[in-house]
């Protein structure tokens, strides 16, 4: 049973008792994830770069819908482009630090760097989703 949890900056200290004999163990807990989260909607930059990427999955989910409702080849492979626009455009962000057209420098924003490289995964979503019901 758990009697006390104290939290400090990057700490945890987990007082249990087990049997009548109280431990403590001491946790080290590491908040970035957290942080990365929290700060996607404090600052405008990032708030915008994870809307507008959503917005632009919606938008792809809808194409793809459209091309791989036909029997055609040629419109799967159009299909398969166009999913490959978003992921290529977040590893473009993630490599070179810039958000393209917009001249935007994203060096220093370390949340918005590893966001980026995680949209460039969930970016191909759409495909997968838009996809399964015509195997």
């Amino acid at each position: 049973m758990v009697q006390c949890i104290t939290l400090h900056s990057r700490k945890a200290t987990v007082y249990i008792e087990t049997h009548g004999v109280t431990e403590t163990i001491l946790l080290r807990m590491e908040f970035r994830l957290i942080n990365i989260i929290m700060t996607i909607f404090t600052d405008k930059t990032n708030f915008i770069y994870v809307f507008l990427s959503l917005l632009g999955m919606y938008v792809n989910f809808n194409s793809l819908k459209k091309l791989l409702n036909t029997e055609s080849p040629i419109h799967h492979i159009y299909a398969i482009v166009t999913s490959m626009i978003f992921p290529v455009f977040h590893l473009y962000v993630f490599n070179f630090g810039t958000i393209p057209f917009f001249n935007i420098d994203i060096s220093d924003n370390i949340p918005l760097y590893y966001i980026s490289f995680g949209l460039s995964f969930i970016s191909l979503l759409p495909y997968i989703a838009a996809r399964r019901p015509y195997r």
